[in-house]
């Protein structure tokens, strides 16, 4: 029996799903967001951007779920013995953080800014965040698409850092958060 909370030596299994989880949301959300700006005005694009809101939505609710896990489940010993290395990781995983609340929060503010009602998969009808103002929705989505890219260059980072702990110093990261070891 798997652990829910973290121990010493390996993240819980609620750490991990939030972890693995959230990496498919995100990449599902980002490519769905590529895909939808180049559909012509129609049905399909309506779709994908109804979906593509609801899973930022979803996504706003789990980085909130994620922060209070995180403050309340202890992380493992780093088994990283350079300093530098710690400092790193650790201005990487606030970065993440700070990006994974901008992105779905600008988001929300473009779509209020825009002017177009928010519904989490057409059940719950949230509030716009500002009036309509062309100026505030051009600056929500720059940085909305911003956060995107920032994102995508905090994981690449994010992975070569866990593939170099992997295959070259053999520490057990990957153990330690893999979701099914």
């Amino acid at each position: 029996m798997q652990r829910l909370r973290s121990s010493v030596d390996r993240w819980g299994v609620g750490a991990r799903w939030l972890h693995w989880g959230m990496l498919l949301l995100y990449g599902a959300s980002i490519s769905l967001g590529f895909y939808m700006v180049d559909l012509p005005l129609g049905f399909a694009k309506y779709r994908a951007y109804t979906l593509h809101k609801s899973l930022g939505i979803s996504l706003l609710v789990l980085i909130g779920v994620r922060s209070l896990w995180r403050l309340i489940d202890a992380a493992p010993i780093s088994v990283v013995s350079s300093r530098w290395q710690r400092v790193a990781a650790r201005i990487v995983r606030v970065a993440f953080y700070i990006v994974m609340w901008v992105m779905p929060l600008s988001g929300w503010l473009y779509n209020s800014a825009a002017g177009f009602p928010l519904q989490w998969f057409g059940y719950i009808h949230l509030p716009a965040l500002v009036e309509s103002n062309p100026h505030i929705k051009i600056l929500a989505k720059d940085v909305h698409v911003g956060a995107v890219y920032v994102l995508m260059c905090l994981l690449c980072v994010h992975v070569a850092a866990a593939g170099k702990r992997h295959w070259i110093d053999r520490d057990g990261t990957w153990q330690r958060m893999a979701p099914f070891l």
